[in-house]
């Protein structure tokens, strides 16, 4: 698969999310910072990939906090979903992308995807 250019902004950093698509791939870059691999959820719900956070309610002094985000897109109709890979720098960074076909594939019934964590941060 061809790496597109990467998660990185002109600033050195992404700030909210970058969305890039080329003739052969499609690929979303999201900074999920502050949360854990383990409050992160990617999966495919009715044409849409489906990005959640979840921090569970915490006490920081007299107050309690609790944090989550939704964010929901649309899929193109020649993404090839068994080639997705999803990857987390230890920056925060999550990086979702698959191949596109070229021809209509098949959308997969509600799929989760697995999140790898990368060694390094950023990516290159």
């Amino acid at each position: 698969m061809e790496i597109l250019p990467t998660c990185i902004g002109p600033q050195g950093h992404i700030s909210d999310a970058t969305y890039k698509r080329t003739e052969q791939n499609w690929k979303v870059c999201l900074n999920v910072n502050p949360y854990s691999l383990e409050e992160i959820r990617i999966k495919t719900n009715k044409g849409y990939l489906e990005i959640t956070g979840n921090r569970e309610e915490r006490q920081e002094g007299n107050r309690f906090i609790s944090r989550s985000f939704t964010r929901k897109y649309k899929l193109p109709f020649d993404l090839d979903l068994k080639q997705i890979v999803t990857t987390l720098s230890p920056d925060g960074i999550l990086s979702v992308e698959a191949p596109l076909t070229g021809s209509e594939v098949a959308l997969l019934e509600e799929t989760v995807f697995p999140i790898y964590m990368m060694d390094k941060p950023g990516f290159h």
